[in-house]
């Protein structure tokens, strides 16, 4: 009995004060993969899901939404396993035009995982008839995963006891409170946090006060606190201080988000790997892992378009090493710049050292390059049942930065790695502010990653020497207009329309961006914004409308058809033979006219 009271009374004392078991749930579509993932022949997709470190998470359940394409499938399958344990598998029918694909995966009740994170991938299997190996593939058989499948889990808040754990388990839209009235030292945490958030994938929104069900807010309060981890009400709230050195707290989060250990955080000013050094090249701080290409398989590199310096991007200098195959035929290396491709060739078994110059009217403020390597074939040679052929991009790939002045938008994301303000209009409310400053946010990211001091001005302000001016302002339909250079009939489109929308004027002289929202319609708030070097874009909720770039790229092809015609005609005029063209086109209609009416009668008569 004395045993029994011990052991009771110890676990007791060893219990946390309170427990709140949540389910976390998240799909593809919330964490970027809007498109979801297409796979074809055999092939393989990976979600990741971060977890917070060191804490139990239970009942993990993939909810599959999927729609297979296979008209020439023998048979088929799909496996569902998270972190390399296979949970669940369904056999497809065969030779299918189209056919919707639904499976439920749910570990062992009672089973739980502790881990860094939630690796789900889904293989499949999509065998068409074979003879010489007798595991051939088509890729006319593909097997869709959509952005509707989910994935969801259990987890106890009370075991969640550092910031970085927390952070973990935020939504996809987080929640940033900023509080009431909203002051300006406020504003620029919260639209700081929020651009750093954005370069993680998140999409976060503003508010003067909680709520919501979300699990995890991120809470700016008064300066001179300590930023720090609090349970509250069931929830997790991280508390950040409005004068805490967000700059330093954003390296952090990028660099090491696991080292954001115990309820206090301590960061510094100094700078992560990855940072592109004086020479002008920059290496890529985190490389993928090493694949095994049954066909075929892609490696990305992600990179922006201007280094800490302003100096925009030249070239890509990658490492590629490719082990030995059986196979005699060398595999093909094709790079992409933002889906175009830019570079193709073979590669030697060992190390490559590949150079591909990156044309400047495809790159993007922020940019996305894909290796892809396909694996050779030959007569007497199946890739199939074997394990694949290794390829893996070494250290010391990256891009090289040449000289170079930015202009336009680049030139304003240019300013802002030194440091920026976001003007809002003074006579707004707190209602308006905090959709000004997710319009902000939404924008920040398209104009470049950073780390660099950001401010918010209510009204206007000068600006400091080498920074940048972001000015955010009201009005009605005729000054929402943007000047298109090529279009000499008429220089200036004036948009009109019930839908939010904006402009986003650059000018690089003052390194300011204008952005003037169309009055009365509300603010947009698009999901991302993609800028290339231009100086003139449109946006709404869809994203960028049209935009200005360096090439002169006019919005619409009847556009420029009409823009050479014009430009023909003014010709003609400008010559004096506007009318003789007229005439000799006039009596070339009547000969030609005339010749098919004659052959007309002529077949008739042989009959």
């Amino acid at each position: 009995m004395r045993m029994t009271t011990m052991a009771m009374l110890l676990l007791a004392t060893t219990t946390p004060v309170w427990a709140e078991t949540v389910t976390v749930s998240t799909t593809l579509a919330d964490r970027g993969l809007t498109d979801g993932m297409l796979l074809s022949g055999r092939g393989a997709g990976t979600f990741y899901l971060p977890l917070p470190t060191g804490v139990d998470v239970s009942n993990v359940r993939v909810i599959m939404d999927g729609k297979a394409v296979t008209p020439n499938m023998q048979r088929g399958s799909v496996v569902v396993s998270v972190n390399g344990q296979p949970v669940e598998a369904l056999r497809l029918r065969e030779a299918q035009s189209a056919q919707n694909v639904a499976l439920e995966a749910l570990m062992a009740e009672g089973q739980s995982i502790r881990a860094s994170g939630l690796d789900v991938r889904f293989r499949a299997d999509l065998i068409a008839e074979a003879e010489a190996c007798g595991y051939d593939y088509d890729p006319a058989n593909t097997l869709q995963i959509l952005p509707t499948t989910s994935v969801s889990f259990d987890v106890d808040l009370a075991a969640v006891n550092s910031v970085g754990d927390a952070l973990a388990l935020l939504p996809a839209e987080p929640t940033i409170v900023l509080g009431a009235p909203l002051t300006e030292a406020a504003s620029a945490v919260g639209l700081q946090l929020a651009r750093s958030l954005a370069s993680r994938g998140y999409r976060a929104q503003f508010a003067t006060e909680a709520n919501g069900d979300d699990p995890v807010s991120i809470r700016v309060i008064e300066s001179g606190a300590q930023t720090r981890l609090v349970h509250e009400a069931g929830k997790l709230v991280v508390e950040v201080a409005s004068d805490v050195d967000v700059s330093a707290l954003s390296r952090l989060w990028q660099a090491a988000p696991a080292a954001l250990v115990g309820e206090v955080i301590e960061a510094d000013s100094t700078n992560v790997a990855g940072t592109a050094s004086v020479s002008g090249f920059w290496a890529a701080p985190a490389l993928p892992g090493a694949v095994r290409v049954l066909q075929t398989a892609d490696l990305g590199l992600d990179f922006g378009m201007l280094d800490v310096n302003g100096r925009v991007a030249q070239e890509a200098r990658l490492r590629l090493t490719v082990a030995p195959d059986w196979s005699t035929v060398k595999p093909i290396v094709t790079i992409y710049l933002n889906g175009q491709l830019i570079v193709a060739q073979r590669a030697e078994v060992g190390e490559n050292i590949i150079r591909a110059p990156l044309p400047q009217d495809l790159l993007q403020l922020s940019n996305r390059l894909t290796v892809t390597v396909d694996r050779a074939q030959e007569e007497g040679y199946c890739p199939g049942p074997n394990p694949g052929h290794a390829v893996q991009l070494l250290p010391g790939t990256g891009v090289a930065y040449g000289e170079g002045k930015p202009g336009g938008f680049a030139s304003v994301g240019a300013a802002l790695r030194v440091g920026g303000t976001v003007v809002l209009p003074a006579d707004s409310g707190d209602e308006e502010r905090l959709g000004y400053l997710e319009l902000a946010a939404r924008v920040l990211p398209g104009l470049g990653s950073g780390v660099s001091p950001l401010e918010v001005s209510f009204g206007d302000v000068t600006p400091t020497d080498g920074q940048a001016v972001i000015r955010i302002a009201e009005s009605d339909a005729a000054g929402l207009s943007l000047p298109i250079a090529s279009n000499r009939g008429r220089p200036d489109l004036t948009f009109s329309t019930d839908r939010p929308m904006a402009s986003l004027v650059a000018d690089a002289a003052t390194r300011r961006l204008d952005v003037t929202v169309l009055e009365g319609q509300g603010v947009p708030d698009p999901e991302g914004v993609f800028l290339a070097n231009g100086a003139e874009a449109l946006i709404g909720d869809k994203g960028v409308i049209w935009q200005d770039t360096p090439t002169g790229t006019d919005p619409s092809l009847i556009q420029r058809v009409r823009e050479a015609s014009r430009g023909m005609r003014d010709v003609l005029r400008a010559e004096g033979l506007l009318w003789g063209g007229i005439a000799v086109g006039f009596v070339a209609f009547i000969l030609v006219a005339r010749g098919l009416i004659a052959q007309f009668f002529r077949r008739r008569s042989r009959k």
